[in-house]
């Protein structure tokens, strides 16, 4: 038997990016809904991107046009040079 565990949390959330880094960074991918096909634009240079469908499955591309045979909701993780991850979610139909 699998018991699930629920903790609350409260208080205040920090980063340890400034505040105007940490606002000026957004990773832009068009089209959104897409086919399949997109593109993704940063202001930093990614080394990798990972696009993960709801099953956990991966796909791992190094390079910002991205061609994926998943379908659905889709989860983003783009590796910056400097070691930073970004996500963001794109819909593929």
């Amino acid at each position: 038997m699998i018991n699930n565990v629920v903790q609350k949390f409260s208080g205040d959330v920090t980063t340890s990016l400034p505040k105007q880094l940490y606002q000026s960074q957004h990773i832009i991918v068009y089209p959104n809904p897409s086919n399949g096909s997109f593109k993704i634009e940063f202001s930093k240079a990614i080394r990798s991107t990972r696009v993960i469908n709801l099953l956990g499955e991966v796909e791992e591309f190094h390079s910002n046009d991205i061609k994926t045979s998943f379908k659905g909701l889709l989860f983003l993780e783009s590796l910056t040079e400097d070691g930073y991850t970004y996500r963001a979610k794109v819909i593929v139909d």
